[in-house]
């Protein structure tokens, strides 16, 4: 008896000491009348593989591992994205690469492990094939943290610098916000930072302004990482973005000259902060349509507007020897960018593609393209052939909901269903916003007088693991983690033949 005994506390102790080997090096059984280790259990989105290819790659597309160039052939969603549910026959924690069938035709880069959980990837280049890509010189930009700076976004500063250099980002436009009280008629402008008290903008579009300390420490932190910043100092009026309330680009003071006077104390105070900081570009001004726009007069836009500008475009250059531009939006119909006035006074054309491209749902990337090609040649390169100046994108920004293409964030969908929940309430489609992506890119690097672009939306605690678990219904612009963010990462990681 005691002998059985022995024999079986043996017996349980080799499980015990099984099991535990298994569980730290996750090694799971095979299929059998056994039950599967709960880390063994497959997970909602594993074994989901999905891949940004160069859009000029050639014949299919597979998953290699080191034994064979053939493991997985890839389904194609289109011309440029490929997807599998078959991921979970690699090894997990093995190496696996992109090919298009043989060891001839591997990808670029180093072969990637996998983790066993849902994957997108992109596929910088072909070791056999080359093709059109960014030009060096092109500022590989975003908007770092838009408007939106919670307490908790500021731990994951740091650790957000390495994601920046991860998809090949090169410029950070960073957004300090001052705001007009009480509303869009005022003249009381001002920063309104954490300090003073609870913040009157409950929409979490918007968070207090940035202090000088904070924005340094971003900017340096930046630096030290090889990135250069832009300067994107925003105005808005504190009740920016409540149902009902007008924006920045409505502004009707009572007195243009009180306005423009402090307006000019908020940008002198970022002019020098950046000539301080070796800031590379500052943005004077942001949508302001009625202080900017004397065609706007019906609504209030002072008369002259554009000599108020060049003032103080003259003011700024006395204390900062950096580049400038403005940032105006052209929607439908093209008129902003055409209504400024100042463009030969600055560095650069400050545009902002917020027009749709297409009628429909989930055109191919070829008609949006088209639609790009149409609207760029149309609204920005007069610009550019008429005062001489390189255009840059100082905004670029697309949501992630069923026919975005028609309307990039969502306006005319606001304006129809007012409320908070307007855009919630429509149908998630991460592939459209990956498309939108694409299309821009393939149109951009055709055009050598565009010298740069700044997508919105790199928030600081989107580009997270933990993020995954709520990003994949979001139909809001993040990108990062979703498909469209290895769209970004396609383009703007540089291959070695193309620097200069």
């Amino acid at each position: 008896m005691k002998k059985l005994i022995g024999a079986f506390v043996v017996v349980v102790g080799i499980l015990v000491i099984s099991v535990g080997i298994m569980f730290a090096f996750q090694i799971c059984p095979p299929e059998g009348p056994w039950p599967t280790p709960p880390w063994c259990e497959k997970q909602e989105g594993e074994g989901e593989i999905f891949v940004s290819v160069p859009f000029w790659t050639e014949g299919e597309v597979y998953i290699g591992t080191e034994d064979n160039p053939k493991m997985i052939l890839m389904e194609k969603i289109n011309e440029v994205s490929y997807f599998t549910n078959q991921g979970d026959l690699i090894s997990k924690n093995g190496t696996y690469f992109y090919t298009r069938g043989s060891w001839d035709t591997c990808e670029i880069q180093v072969p990637r492990i996998y983790r066993g959980k849902s994957v997108k990837d992109a596929v910088l280049g072909w070791a056999d094939l080359t093709g059109p890509s960014l030009s060096s010189d092109f500022q590989r930009g975003v908007v770092f943290g838009g408007m939106f700076w919670p307490d908790h976004n500021f731990p994951l500063i740091n650790k957000n610098y390495e994601v920046l250099q991860e998809f090949g980002v090169q410029y950070i436009a960073v957004v300090p916000n001052w705001f007009v009280f009480p509303d869009y008629r005022g003249m009381d402008i001002r920063p309104f930072y954490r300090h003073d008290g609870e913040f009157p903008n409950d929409t979490n579009w918007i968070t207090p302004t940035l202090t000088d300390e904070e924005l340094t420490d971003i900017v340096k932190g930046a630096q030290e990482k090889g990135i250069k910043v832009v300067l994107k100092p925003h105005l808005d009026p504190i009740d920016f973005g409540m149902p009902g309330h007008e924006a920045r680009g409505a502004f009707h003071p009572e007195d243009w000259d009180v306005w423009f006077e402090k307006y000019t104390d908020f940008i002198l105070h970022y002019a020098k902060l950046s000539e301080e900081l070796g800031i590379e570009i500052l943005i004077i001004g942001t949508e302001l349509d009625t202080a900017t726009m004397e065609a706007l007069d019906d609504y209030g836009a002072p008369p002259d507007a554009t000599e108020r500008w060049r003032k103080m475009i003259g003011q700024i250059r006395q204390v900062y020897s950096g580049f400038l531009t403005y940032s105006v939006a052209c929607e439908e119909g093209g008129e902003g960018p055409s209504n400024i006035k100042f463009w030969d006074d600055l560095d650069f054309i400050g545009f902002e593609p917020y027009f749709g491209l297409t009628e429909k749902n989930n055109p191919s990337i070829e008609e949006m393209k088209e639609a790009f090609d149409r609207a760029f040649d149309q609204y920005a390169k007069p610009l550019y052939e008429k005062y001489g100046k390189p255009v840059l994108l100082t905004e670029v920004n697309v949501y992630s909901f069923d026919g975005v293409n028609r309307d990039p964030i969502g306006l005319a969908v606001r304006e129809q269903y007012p409320g908070p929940d307007s855009i919630e309430n429509l149908p998630v489609d991460h592939q459209e916003q990956a498309d939108y992506y694409e299309a821009f890119f393939q149109s951009v690097t055709e055009r050598d007088w565009i010298k740069g672009c700044y997508w919105w939306g790199w928030y600081l605690d989107t580009t997270i693991e933990k993020a995954d678990s709520w990003l994949k219904e979001d139909p809001y612009d993040p990108f990062v983690r979703k498909r469209a963010g290895q769209v970004l990462k396609k383009w703007y990681v540089e291959r070695e033949e193309d620097k200069i």
